[in-house]
């Protein structure tokens, strides 16, 4: 079983979500990543001179990857998800259709080699809130 965060445990139980069934781990590879994919990741971020900082998050995939011609890194953007409501899938299309309607920190870029344990939320048939 993959090992989330609590919060992301408790939405995936809101939802229907078995974390055996309904989530598989994916390769760090673009081609694995596509536009409206439901993620799950870890991220590494270099915090002052060298100091790692991992963090878990979850959100919809709504750019990417693109190649960063400056740093010819592979980016993709995201939108958080809030993992503390029950969260409909017309909500999902609003949030990928009108990034207006999101807080500040909500949309957010990400180098695609820093993220580590990448996991997608894949649509089901068992009738739950999130397909």
């Amino acid at each position: 079983m993959p090992n989330f965060s609590e919060k992301i445990t408790n939405f995936l139980d809101r939802h229907g979500k078995d974390p055996d069934i309904d989530v598989t781990k994916k390769p760090t590879s673009a081609s694995m990543l596509r536009k409206g994919d439901i993620v799950i990741f870890d991220y590494m971020r270099i915090q002052g001179l060298y100091t790692p900082q991992q963090f878990q998050t979850m959100g919809l995939l709504v750019n990417g990857p693109v190649n960063c011609a400056k740093t010819g890194n592979r980016l993709i953007s995201v939108v958080k998800i809030p993992t503390e409501s029950v969260f409909q899938p017309e909500q999902l299309e609003d949030l990928y259709k009108n990034r207006s309607l999101l807080a500040e920190n909500d949309y957010r870029t990400y180098i695609l080699s820093l993220m580590i344990n990448i996991y997608k939320i894949e649509a089901s048939t068992r009738g739950d809130s999130l397909q």
